[in-house]
């Protein structure tokens, strides 16, 4: 059998994979409307399902769900029977895969058109073994619905040409933000195919740091440990709530479309606890009551921090329950090439994200549902928000509610 390599970076994201023809009937959950808000939804959990696989980690974390959630769609496109149902379980996806791959479409065109005040990119490729045999079904979704550039490359007898070639894509589509996504010999002359997904985002805060505020300050790395950072300062209106044992604040972007939103546990050992109850259902409700909550006047400080990740998704990806797509003598692709001849080899992930005074810059999102507004404790006029122990972060589309990238600081050095 031969080996399927998807590698998942934070920005860029890369699978392998063969055909696509769209699930049979028996791999196809029950259907929902396959709208960007939908497809936001299932991103949305697939995000807090993967974090809470990663967290037991040592570390900072920081990765791409949305841009991981591609990278698999595509292959999933190709999965038949017990491989695709798992893979949809696991995605949360509930229409067929063709459905998915049109609400990709939609949902990519619309994050890409709303942001003019920064940049957004999105982009996918496709890297086929040149005399392999790929159902046109699954060239033209990926062409057609996922946009994807589709190049034919010579895996057999140049597999380190080809792996050149498609990290050279990645790094051109992440700003080259992300280098060298394939390690050496990651590719090997049994690879037929290679899907990749990228995203780089760089954004202005709404309201800028003041570079000559910065000053080092104590970080609680733990309770009794500080260390010094460079924290950022200002003062300036912002979302905030506060609820049981944590506060959420939304920094937005210019433009008003994409916003990084902080968890701040109240006790300097909080996070845990906090990541504990983080679940999609609970993290739509802290957001429904952030949304909810008028801006007040802050004093707000955030660390500086720049930090680059690689993951190999693999584990937990079979930890969450689809392991049958790594298995060689048991995957089944042939939505690809009409025959299970595929399995996946290897996910990979590798982000970076750069926070400074003037913005962000991440390489590597539902019409929310209407929640009721938690109740939230009276203000004073004034509202300090200081992050100086560990939090929790993410980067969303604020139209459609999908949630773009997601990580947490343990330490901003």
């Amino acid at each position: 059998m031969k080996t399927i390599l998807i590698p998942i970076l934070v920005m860029p994201l890369c699978g392998f994979a063969q055909g696509f023809d769209g699930p049979s009937s028996a791999s196809a959950p029950s259907p929902i409307p396959a709208a960007p808000s939908a497809l936001a939804q299932a991103n949305n959990s697939f995000a807090t399902d993967l974090y809470g696989s990663l967290r037991a980690g040592p570390g900072n974390i920081f990765f791409s769900p949305y841009n991981i959630s591609v990278a698999l769609a595509m292959t999933y496109g190709g999965a038949r029977g017990q491989t695709a149902a798992e893979m949809a379980k696991v995605l949360h996806f509930a229409t067929p895969a063709d459905s998915i791959a049109k609400a990709y479409g939609a949902l990519d065109a619309q994050l890409q058109s709303e942001e003019p005040a920064g940049t957004l990119n999105v982009a996918s490729s496709l890297w086929g073994e040149q005399d392999f045999h790929f159902l046109p079904a699954f060239l033209d979704s990926t062409q057609k619905d996922y946009a994807a550039v589709v190049q034919s490359v010579d895996f057999k007898n140049a597999s380190e040409a080809a792996r050149s070639a498609i990290n050279q894509w990645v790094a051109g589509a992440t700003q080259d933000k992300i280098q060298n996504l394939i390690a050496p010999g990651g590719v090997t002359s049994r690879t037929r195919l290679v899907l990749c997904s990228a995203i780089y985002f760089k954004g202005k805060w709404d309201s800028t740091f003041d570079p000559s505020s910065t000053q080092p300050t104590p970080f609680f790395v733990s309770p009794s440990a500080p260390v010094s950072v460079p924290m950022m300062s200002q003062r300036a209106h912002f979302q905030s709530v506060f609820l049981d044992g944590f506060g959420l604040l939304e920094m937005p972007y210019k433009g008003g479309h994409l916003s990084m939103i902080i968890l701040l546990p109240t006790a300097n050992d909080g996070l845990p606890g906090v990541e504990s109850r983080l679940k999609a259902g609970a993290l739509s409700g802290w957001l429904a009551s952030l949304d909810h909550a008028p801006e007040s006047d802050t004093q707000l400080s955030v660390p500086r921090f720049e930090s680059t990740q690689s993951l190999d998704l693999s584990g937990p990806l079979k930890q969450l329950g689809m392991p049958t797509a790594f298995l060689g003598d048991g995957a089944d692709f042939s939505g690809m090439t009409g025959k299970p001849d595929l399995f996946i080899s290897a996910v990979v992930h590798k982000a970076y994200i750069d926070v400074d005074e003037e913005g962000t810059v991440a390489a590597a999102a539902t019409a929310v549902e209407e929640f009721q507004a938690t109740a939230v404790m009276p203000r004073p006029p004034a509202v300090t928000f200081t992050a100086d122990h560990p939090f929790l972060y993410l980067i969303r589309d604020n139209s459609s509610g999908s949630i773009l990238f997601l990580g947490r600081i343990l330490d901003p050095r």
